[in-house]
């Protein structure tokens, strides 16, 4: 699949920004040549509140009606989607992609995932919810043959790379792999849990049914709380073909640091979005560097470490090779990122960035391909 326009220029001028949303996420790409752009943002939310993250938004985008190509979304906790609504009305958005949801198991996940009303449209009806000029992507689970017979609704496999291209005479192409090792793992336990309370699974889709049983739905939740192994639409971002760049800065804090260029430089800008994943489960870890990594040869430098660095989903294997490592965070409320994920971070040799709330401690990371 390749997005964007075709024009005749050499180079493509990349910046790559973690916005300072606090306990949140909104991570944005820009690709610019000759005059266009392609925009492409990875969940846009925070817990600092609606206004808060409206901000941010304007800030990023302050031309009404700027496209965004590529909307991925993780996963759908407030914190990284209460922005959606208004990227929505402020921007043009052309393709969301978000991990896929069986029809069944949807109005559950709204309960579950302790959704408002007003965002529940998000997960059981997402091209309504977008508007019919919005392509909505599924992405199914690692391994897994999720596409229903006679679906009237996008769904491509885990690991399928999304490439871009703005011009014609560049033969490289900015590639985007999402990667959903299975986002619904739970709901055999939670099915189980609700049968023993007496109530119909099959009719759990049926949202009045749902909303009547809506406290046993609750009680049932809480008592997988723990086997609940959060999972997030992890997203590969960068140049499969290592190329030298031209130039490779990152900004933080307004002051520069040096990136030593070396010979697996085609490498410098890429990253990993994990958004919430819970990477303490060996096998989530090892299932994406073997289908993704080793299967299209990647490598990465930038990395979002996952859950505003919680312990509970941090993982020391994803900093082995990272140069640069980001924690979307709030010190003050939630006291993270947390000490034993810092030391790890450390021990690895990578360079811990922490983005809180303050505009000055937005990163940025920029270059040309």
């Amino acid at each position: 699949m390749i997005l964007g326009n075709n024009i005749f220029n050499t180079m493509v001028n990349f910046t790559r920004k973690f916005h300072p949303v606090g306990f949140g996420a909104f991570y944005t790409e820009c690709h610019e040549s000759g005059g266009r752009e392609i925009n492409v943002v990875y969940d846009c939310g925070t817990l600092k509140g609606e206004t808060f993250i409206e901000g941010c938004i304007r800030k990023q985008f302050p031309k009404e009606k700027t496209v965004i190509d590529i909307l991925f979304i993780s996963h759908f906790h407030k914190d990284h989607i209460n922005g959606v609504p208004f990227l929505i009305k402020h921007c043009i958005i052309k393709k969301v992609v978000i991990p896929f949801i069986p029809k069944a198991d949807r109005a559950l996940f709204v309960v579950g995932e302790g959704l408002d009303r007003s965002y529940e449209g998000l997960v059981l009806d997402t091209e309504a919810y977008f508007g019919e000029e919005t392509e909505i992507i599924r992405i199914s689970r690692n391994g897994e043959n999720d596409i229903p017979v006679n679906s009237a609704e996008i769904i491509q496999p885990s690991g399928n790379p999304i490439e871009i291209s703005l011009s014609l005479s560049i033969s490289l192409k900015w590639t985007y792999v999402p990667f959903n090792y299975n986002y619904t793992k739970y709901v055999p336990k939670l099915k189980k849990k609700l049968e023993e309370r007496g109530l119909d699974y099959d009719k759990l889709s049926d949202k009045k049914y749902l909303y009547k049983n809506i406290n046993e739905v609750k009680r049932a939740f809480k008592e997988i709380e723990k086997d609940q192994n959060k999972t997030s639409l992890i997203l590969f971002s960068g140049l499969i073909k290592k190329i030298p760049f031209d130039d490779c800065i990152a900004l933080v804090k307004n002051a520069l640091i040096e990136v030593l260029i070396d010979s697996d430089a085609g490498s410098l800008l890429n990253c990993v979005y994990f958004g919430d994943a819970s990477l303490k489960d060996d096998e989530i870890v090892n299932a994406f560097k073997h289908e993704i990594l080793e299967k299209f040869n990647l490598s990465y430098r930038t990395l979002q470490i996952p859950h505003h660095g919680s312990m509970y989903n941090f993982n020391s294997k994803i900093v082995e090779s990272s140069y640069i490592s980001v924690v979307s965070c709030d010190f003050k409320s939630y006291n993270l990122p947390d000490a034993s994920v810092t030391k790890e971070i450390a021990k690895a040799g990578s360079v811990l960035v922490a983005v809180t709330d303050n505009p000055n401690t937005e990163f940025r990371e920029c270059g040309k391909y």
